[in-house]
């Protein structure tokens, strides 16, 4: 997260065993500092509405 802000990523995703085994994704804005779960195929439109 702290290099996500030093290069000003607008989002991060993170991934984990357990998200994988959902088929999801954390997707953090990092203006806001908001948290979802995502589900992989509802991805591209959740990170459009970022941009």
């Amino acid at each position: 997260m702290k290099w996500a802000n030093r290069i000003g990523a607008r989002a991060v995703l993170i991934v984990g065993p357990d998200e994988l085994g959902r088929d999801a994704v954390m997707l953090r804005d990092m203006d806001s500092g908001a948290q979802r779960e995502v589900p992989l195929p509802q991805l591209e439109p959740h990170l459009a509405a970022l941009a």
